[in-house]
């Protein structure tokens, strides 16, 4: 003959159950009820499943949450178990001489539920922690110290009267040097040596880059003194302006100045920074102008200058190579920039010729200056 009780049950449970895992293995299908009826209670629920599954102490982890069993009642007719589970929010980390293992846990503080509808009232600057017995917890030792809810504490009294289960009382303790207080780890800094980074960027980079033009940064990172390899964050101040990858390669894609920011990504207190600077490219259009007078009489001479222009401003460093069309005028005192052309007398060479400046360095870009020799 069917149980009621067994059918009931076996219904609701696949209809309104929840499949969870116990302590980080077994695949277990649990029913949930509120502690209290009518209200919601997020540190406490009931729980149901099937005799024998699940026991005082095991860890329940329910949508992400870990819950412990404290209670382990009599099972309902031989069909299903109901307990007490607890919300264990805090994960507290122990270290037990340099070896850290993060102990998931409930903490009371101000009172302490004794049970349903009872409570004590703890001592200041106490609390408990409620936890399951393992092989992790069996290593906590009095007076071993630990950090949570940004207090230092030191471990007075441990028991285990429930089974599975621990109680740690615990006494509110000083934080000391070897403290690591930003990840709540007590002791750290004794068995591990503390990071101390530098940063550098060794580009040295003196005049504007070029619009689309890219640059790689030269990144040094020493740990403690040694030269290491970390991950690192690039920042742009100004993204119109540089754009930077993971990798440090810079991009230049608008005119203007920028800093980049280079930072150890472990402790982004740690960085450097370079301004670099971006101008438009302006391509080189050389040109020359010869300055000197378009008539020679025979016999005599003049001086010619030989401008060299670059977008239509003059400038210095390059030079020409002077010519002329004609053998019968003849060039002296030949320069880079400056000539004397005379005309010779000897064989009556009146008439018109060219005088040519070519650019040294481009046989293309040249000026040709037309001279008219003249009789007496």
């Amino acid at each position: 003959m069917i149980n009621p009780l067994e059918y009931q049950f076996t219904n609701t449970l696949k209809n309104y159950g929840y499949d969870v895992i116990v302590n980080g293995l077994d695949q277990v299908r649990i029913l949930l009820k509120e502690y209290e009826e009518g209200t919601s209670i997020t540190e406490y629920k009931y729980m149901l499943f099937r005799n024998g599954l699940i026991k005082q102490g095991d860890i329940i982890n329910i949508f992400d949450d870990n819950w412990i069993v404290l209670h382990e009642d009599i099972s309902i007719n031989d069909v299903y178990t109901k307990v007490i589970i607890r919300r264990l929010k805090f994960s507290i980390n122990f270290n037990f001489m340099g070896d850290v293992q993060s102990i998931p846990s409930a903490i009371d503080e101000g009172t302490y539920r004794l049970d349903e509808g009872q409570y004590l009232t703890l001592p200041e600057g106490r609390i408990i922690l409620h936890m399951q017995e393992n092989d992790v917890s069996k290593q906590i030792a009095n007076t071993q110290r630990f950090l949570i809810m940004g207090n230092s504490w030191k471990v007075v009294q441990k028991t285990n009267a429930e089974h599975g289960i621990y109680k740690i009382y615990a006494d509110i303790d000083i934080f000391n040097e070897n403290d690591d207080r930003e990840n709540e780890i007590a002791d750290r800094w004794q068995y591990e040596t503390k990071d101390n980074f530098t940063i550098a960027i060794n580009n040295v980079v003196d005049s504007a880059l070029p619009l689309d033009s890219t640059l790689q940064l030269d990144v040094t990172v020493t740990n403690n003194g040694e030269i290491v390899t970390v991950p690192l964050t690039y920042t742009s101040s100004n993204t119109s302006v540089l754009t930077v990858d993971n990798s440090g390669l810079v991009t230049c894609i608008g005119v203007g100045t920028a800093n980049i920011r280079v930072a150890v990504t472990k402790d982004v207190t740690v960085f450097d920074t370079i301004t670099l600077s971006v101008e438009e490219v302006i391509e080189d259009n050389f040109t020359i102008e010869i300055i000197g007078e378009g008539t020679i009489q025979m016999s005599t001479s003049k001086d010619y200058v030989a401008n060299i222009l670059n977008n239509g401003v003059l400038i210095e460093g390059k030079s020409v190579v002077w010519t002329v069309s004609d053998s019968r005028l003849k060039l002296s005192n030949i320069t880079g920039t400056s000539c004397t052309v005379t005309a010779d007398v000897g064989d009556y060479s009146y008439g018109t010729y060219t005088l040519t400046a070519t650019l040294s360095d481009d046989e293309n870009i040249f000026v040709e200056k037309t001279i008219e020799v003249t009789t007496w």
